[in-house]
């Protein structure tokens, strides 16, 4: 015997998005603070019974996506906002030089809202290079979502990605610099 799609207890604003009441924002912003609250196993407040139908995934699917979006946005304006004039800060306006001269400006708060990791990771373990990890973790994030997958891809080799070492792109086939950090906007692709 089929008993049916699960009852679940969802945030009242993620209910009245499945419904068509809410914005995608709003409910991305209470869904994100569910989320939240159960990892600190606080017990979420404004919940109500909800039980899935057939047209609910695509909307969830779209809410995870805008959740991602909205976390980007709001990490990189936090990052953003700090006065800023480290050398990482110089690295990074370098870094965001090579984005938005390869893949588009679109891109640039994924650099920033990365940044702003590294920033908070660098202040709780300094046994790593900051500007490496955040251009590892800018390169890794537009290959793991698909956005490029070979980003930035080899000029010698299409096939595959830079490796940055040292201020530099570098083939990691032959070793090859092929530019400096905020210079890959004017290599021909």
């Amino acid at each position: 015997m089929n008993a049916g799609p699960p009852l679940r207890a969802l945030p009242v604003a993620v209910v009245r998005y499945l419904r068509g009441e809410e914005s995608i924002a709003s409910a991305a912003q209470a869904f994100e603070a569910f989320i939240n609250d159960m990892g600190h196993r606080r017990k979420p407040a404004d919940l109500v019974p909800y039980t899935f139908s057939d047209t609910d995934p695509p909307k969830m699917h779209a809410l995870y996506e805008a959740m991602a979006y909205y976390g980007i946005e709001r990490d990189a304006h936090k990052y953003l906002s700090m006065t800023r004039d480290k050398p990482f800060d110089q690295k990074v306006q370098l870094l965001a030089a090579d984005v938005g001269g390869t893949l588009g400006e679109q891109y640039l708060p994924i650099v920033w809202s990365l940044a702003g990791h590294v920033v908070e990771l660098a202040n709780e373990i300094t046994i790593f290079d900051p500007i490496q990890k955040c251009v590892d973790d800018v390169q890794q994030h537009f290959q793991d979502t698909f956005v490029d997958t070979t980003w930035p891809a080899c000029p010698l080799h299409p096939n595959h990605p830079l490796e940055y070492e040292a201020g530099t792109w570098r083939c990691p086939r032959d070793r090859a610099i092929i530019a400096p950090l905020g210079e890959l906007g004017g290599i021909a692709r």
